[in-house]
C-alpha cells in the first residue's frame, strides 16, 4: 500500500512540474471522492 501511495504521489508531482496551466486547470476539480475497497486476496 505504502508503494502505491509513493507512486501516486510521484505521478502527481510529475504532472504539476510538467504540464502546461491549460491542462491542469482543464483537469482539476474542487470536490474529492475518498471511499473504502474491499479487496478479495487469495
Amino acid at each position: 500500500m505504502r508503494e502505491a501511495r509513493e507512486n501516486l504521489q510521484e505521478a502527481l508531482e510529475l504532472f504539476f512540474e510538467q504540464a502546461p496551466p491549460e491542462e491542469q486547470e482543464r483537469r482539476f476539480r474542487r470536490e474529492v471522492y475518498v471511499t473504502n475497497l474491499n479487496i478479495a486476496v487469495g
